[in-house]
């Protein structure tokens, strides 16, 4: 397991599904209805998402919880 920290893994998953997907943080924001600097702090690992915010990502992603947490 690495060294680095669960919300910092995390972080870097949703970024890279953001960019996969070709949205901007503020897109992303407005379409999944998350608060900008929310999802931002999340991106960074800043940020530990609660379980509603995990099936709003999964959803809006069109992706299981299971897959939004793969690699994770």
């Amino acid at each position: 397991m690495s060294r680095e920290s669960i919300e910092a893994r995390f972080g870097k998953r949703v970024r890279h599904l953001r960019e996969k997907t070709g949205l901007s943080q503020v897109e992303m924001s407005h379409t999944f209805g998350i608060d900008r600097g929310h999802l931002s702090e999340i991106e960074n690992g800043k940020r530990s998402p609660c379980l509603p915010m995990l099936e709003t990502l999964a959803s809006g992603f069109k992706i299981t919880i299971s897959e939004l947490m793969k690699g994770v």
